[in-house]
């Protein structure tokens, strides 16, 4: 048998992805030019292109630090002053060619709306992941029916802002108006749109919380004088009439919304504008909250567009990446070839920045919120219910329904979109290719309003259910109909029905979990007691329990011990008293290094081999709470001796140590060995340091498991100042990690503190740093015990529906039992047009059926 290289599958993996993939400046002005020479006027008549001399700006001129690129940029603006128009370029070529354009403004990166500024975050965070490599989320295909792209010119033809005349009522503080608000100024300029209601309903009170302003208006009393309304108010060319009725407008939608009235900033969330439109105005009660985060990119254009072409402006809100808020209107729309059309943005700042705009992947979108429906009422149901959740998770992606068909499927951040709270069942379905649904579980359950929702139904895939994979989705039905709505989810979850040998992972849990003293324990040995233990899981629980070993941040260490043996059967939703289930022992291994860990429960079901953790309940007056929560107890090895009592969590001190560079000694890495060299560090913390610095493992979130091996003193470091020079540091990994997906980084230790922190990269360019606090390290996998460098998937090579560790042990396993005399082809195998893992799999399933 011939082994395949692992250096070599490692390149057709992340080969691709590796590649360079920035525009060239002579790629981005060409880019730039056509886009202008392809321009045309609302009637069809071309736009000549600028005669002047472009401005080009960089991402990096524009976004503030944390969001500028090691990597390249995002993109490039190219400007074009005397001619009032700008054009936005991508700076990778996986994105779309122009994200944004204007024949309105020129681009001035030092006069920009806010909500500009903060948009624009979205287009990096897209760029910063496509270069990293991040994994892309597994879309939902179903959406609603297709709508083709067509042009909408801006339905509004007010550009209205928030100072004078806009704010003339807004409450004073130390005789200075508060600017009337984004969210005020977004559904004023909605409401123009309609010249409607003539005059609002009922009256409101209320305090603010920022300034403790007293708000009152009774709505009844203002009259909206629609005709007297300027599309655009330009100081000294509108007169009194006409500064009352926009004030009066801004004053009553502020009030409306409860917004808390500032100087330099007033704030509301658009999630009360549904209330007050429907309550105070008269409009549709159909109006829906749609959360971008809850629907996939392909079914949040779909929306935005069918509602554009119903002629009815979006009103849309989202969050910058420092947390700013900000709120706007989109009312119109551009096609853009096979690509998502763009669409044009009111920013409500006075004509500012207006312009067209591309919204990129949800996944790393700023906007996070928008309106649907927003149209005075017509006394007709046009969206019974409106509710959107992230997933619906199965227990289990796999079943065999004559071993067990039993799953609970858990369907998270579940969300009401309509006014009304829903009362009401939830159904669960398994659809096929062909859209033929099976039922498999319905709970009843309760949905107030913009709330969050977890809810868990049991589940039962019928025996004769033909083999395949299948997609699991839910409708809600409103007790008083048998109507159903769909659930729209952001994202796919696939449960594929077999009659092979499936994997089986309990869910335990427990209210308490406490040490028991005086058991045989000793310095090596712990023992606890588990209280009101309950199966949460579709089968009866027998099997084996552990205890386990974590990292603060949670990442399973090594078991502690030899499992035990259930003493009973622990049916589901049954509790069990701490009398029916035995005290648990383990032993911590003398190769774990001193610090603070959590011990906690593992358990696994007959006849399996997949672990689960025990998960921590709520028991309120014989009522289940708060299920899923995290259950341990901290230990303190000091000394290679344990300690379970009076344990003081030292004071974490987070240092702030960067390296120019990174690098990896290959050939001293063998088995548990490992070796890195870094060039140069640098103090970036506001303190002094003066500490240690080793190698050291983290988890998927950057958090140390452990710090192993050779430590170097450092050399006492003053803020802001920098040892130059090359490093090593090196030495043997715990031979007890679990399976899985580790960082492999450098550390840092400040003296006094026992936590260790990442050493992070920063780049220089001249003699200035440009970039900082970026994160380092390589990728390392455990598997079967045995560590292993860099072997990286990103995609679902075992077809189980995730993408897991199982992934990397599929390619692994395949590795070792591949037969045959050829290495392994660097080449297209299944014909898809790229070199990626799922040629392994075409080469591996050829092998299967030879």
């Amino acid at each position: 048998m011939k082994r395949i290289s692992l250096f070599l599958l490692i390149s057709i993996i992340t080969g691709i992805a590796a590649f360079a993939q920035q525009r060239s400046m002579d790629e981005v002005m060409r880019i730039a030019q056509e886009h202008m020479e392809r321009r045309t006027t609302n009637t069809g008549r071309r736009v000549a292109p600028p005669a002047e001399s472009a401005t080009t700006l960089r991402a990096s001129d524009i976004l503030p630090t944390p969001l500028r690129m090691n990597r390249g940029e995002a993109f490039y603006v190219l400007s074009y002053p005397k001619s009032n128009r700008f054009v936005m370029v991508s700076g990778d070529e996986r994105m779309s060619p122009v994200l944004a354009y204007s024949d309105e403004h020129a681009f001035d990166p030092d006069n920009m709306a806010p909500q500009t500024k903060e948009f624009i975050q979205s287009y990096a965070a897209q760029a910063e992941a496509l270069q990293s490599g991040a994994p892309r989320k597994l879309y939902s295909r179903r959406v609603p029916e297709a709508v083709t792209p067509q042009k909408i010119e801006p339905l509004l033809k007010t550009t209205w802002s928030q100072r004078t005349p806009y704010n003339n009522r807004c409450p004073l503080i130390k005789s200075q108006r508060t600017l009337t608000g984004c969210v005020a100024t977004a559904i004023s300029q909605l409401m123009n749109y309609y010249q409607y209601p003539k005059v609002g309903i009922g009256s409101i009170s209320y305090t603010t919380k920022t300034e403790n302003l007293s708000v009152y208006v009774d709505l009844s009393t203002i009259y909206f004088a629609w005709d007297k309304m300027l599309d655009k108010y330009i100081s000294g060319e509108y007169n009194d009439g006409q500064a009352t009725a926009i004030s009066n407008l801004m004053f009553a939608v502020g009030a409306s919304v409860n917004m808390d009235y500032g100087l330099s900033g007033s704030s509301s969330n658009i999630g009360n504008a549904p209330s007050a439109l429907i309550k105070h105005f008269k409009y549709d009660k159909d109006i829906c909250l749609m959360q971008f985060d809850l629907m996939s990119t392909p079914m949040v254009h779909q929306f935005i567009m069918q509602e554009l072409i119903a002629g009815r402006p979006i009103p849309c809100s989202g969050l910058s990446v420092e947390g700013n808020g900000h709120a706007f209107i989109i009312d119109g729309m551009t096609p853009d070839g096979d690509d998502y059309p763009f669409y044009h943005f009111n920013w409500g700042w006075g004509g500012l920045d207006d312009g067209e705009y591309k919204i990129v992947d949800i996944e790393y979108c700023t906007q996070k919120r928008i309106l649907l429906n927003v149209q005075p009422e017509n006394d007709v149901v046009d969206i019974a219910n409106f509710v959107q959740a992230r997933i619906a998770e199965p227990s289990a992606h796999k079943v065999n329904p004559t071993q067990t068909g039993n799953i609970n499927v858990r369907v998270k951040d579940l969300h009401n979109g309509k006014q009304e709270t829903f009362n009401g069942m939830i159904n669960v379905y398994i659809v096929n290719e062909e859209g033929t649904r099976t039922k498999i579980g319905e709970k009843g359950i309760q949905l107030v309003y913009d709330g969050f929702y977890n809810y868990e139904i049991s589940c039962k895939v019928p025996e004769e259910m033909p083999l395949g994979t299948y997609m699991i989705e839910a409708a809600v039905q409103d007790l008083s109909t048998e109507v159903e709505d769909t659930v729209y989810f952001a994202e796919e979850s696939p449960l594929v029905v077999t009659d092979e040998a499936v994997d089986y992972v309990p869910n335990m849990q427990a209210t308490l979990m406490e040490f028991v003293k005086g058991k045989d324990t000793n310095d090596s040995t712990v023992c606890v007691a588990l209280t009101n233990f309950m199966n949460f899981n579709g089968e009866p629980f027998k099997g084996d329990v552990s205890l386990a070993l974590a990292s603060e941040s949670g990442k399973l260490i090594c078991m502690l011990g030899t499992p035990v043996k259930t003493p009973i059967t622990f049916e589901r939703y049954k509790i069990y008293s701490s009398s029916q289930m035995d005290d648990l022992k383990g032993v911590v291994p003398d190769s774990v290094p001193d610090g603070i860990y959590h011990v906690v429960v593992m358990v696994r079901q007959e006849g399996f081999e997949g672990w689960g953790l025990v998960k921590k309940f709520d028991l309120v007056n014989n009522t289940i709470r708060n299920r899923d929560q995290d259950l341990f107890l901290i230990i303190q090895i000091e000394n290679g001796k344990i300690k379970t009592d009076n344990i003081v969590v030292p004071e974490k001190f987070f240092a702030d140590i960067e390296t120019l560079e990174m690098t990896l000694n290959k050939e001293k890495c063998k088995g548990h060995f490992f070796s890195v060299n870094i060039n140069n560090y640098f103090n970036h913390g506001k303190e002094k340091f003066a500490g240690r610095l080793s190698l050291a493992l983290a988890d998927d979130d950057n958090n140390i498991i452990v710090a192993f091996g050779k430590v170097i003193n450092a050399t006492s470091l003053e803020t802001y100042h920098y040892i130059q020079g090359t490093f090593t540091l090196e030495g043997e990994m715990p031979d007890t990690l679990s399976d899985g997906h580790y960082r492999l980084c450098a550390a840092a230790q400040q003296e006094g503190y026992s936590n260790w922190t990442p050493i992070t990269q920063y780049a220089v360019e001249g003699n200035k740093i440009a970039v900082s606090n970026v994160e380092c390290f390589f990728d390392l996998w455990v598997i079967n015990g045995r560590p292993t460098l860099d072997l990286v998937t990103r995609e679902d090579v075992n077809r189980d529906g995730v993408v897991d560790t199982q992934d990397v042990l599929a390619i692994y396993l395949y590795m070792q039992n591949a037969t045959g005399t050829e290495e392994f082809p660097v080449e297209d195998v299944n014909n898809d047009g790229i070199v990626d893992t799922q040629d392994v799999l075409a080469i591996y399933n050829y092998m299967q059926e030879n």
